[in-house]
């Protein structure tokens, strides 16, 4: 075992020092090819993993609840970790950025299910202005 690792430490290093890999502290963020290269499974995959089952964000009516004129934040669009779960609703959308006005929070006895909520209590069109803002992106399966 001890060998196994010294030959992939050396094999590492060959390839940092022919330039071939940067190194992690010298590596640069790039704008070039699809966010994550995955040998199987789904990308792009933003940064929580949160997919949403379709690129529609108007919230309907039982999908958020209002108290004293204000969405609360108990209730919102939902979302799921599991990008096949959402792909029959439309495809599956990744979450790749959203407003600091709004939070997820998980919902229900399914553990992968989350729903995106304001991060304070908010007027319904200030909610859907900001779910407005809320970047998606199309994930297709890597195999």
């Amino acid at each position: 075992m001890r060998k196994l690792l010294s030959a992939i430490a050396l094999l590492f290093v060959s390839i940092v020092t022919a330039g071939l890999v940067g190194s992690p502290a010298s590596a640069e963020p790039t704008t070039e090819g699809p966010h994550f290269v995955q040998v199987e499974g789904w990308y792009p995959e933003g940064p929580g993993g949160f997919y949403r089952g379709g690129n529609n964000m108007e919230p309907k009516p039982n999908e958020y609840r209002i108290r004293d004129g204000l969405v609360q934040t108990t209730h919102g669009i939902s979302l799921h970790t599991d990008p096949s779960a959402v792909e029959r609703f439309g495809g599956a959308y990744a979450v790749m950025s959203y407003p600091s006005t709004l939070q997820i929070i998980q919902r229900g006895k399914d553990r992968q299910h989350f729903e995106m909520v304001p991060a304070q209590p908010m007027p319904l069109d200030d909610y859907r202005a900001a779910l407005a803002h809320v970047q998606l992106e199309l994930a297709q399966r890597v195999k």
